[in-house]
């Protein structure tokens, strides 16, 4: 998929004791193109300006 294109996942990552699981979802994800939102990952934008 071309960047333009990216379709975003917001991935609900607020559980603990599940971190490897999070981490195979996200390699999963993006391996497939997606533009994945997780706060595990850190990838959560902040918009300060909202």
């Amino acid at each position: 998929m071309s960047p333009a294109l990216k379709q975003i996942i917001l991935v609900s990552s607020t559980v603990y004791g599940i971190e490897e699981l999070l981490e195979r979802i996200y390699t999963l994800l993006t391996a497939f193109g997606y533009e994945v939102w997780m706060s595990h990952k850190g990838t959560m934008p902040v918009f300060s300006d909202q």
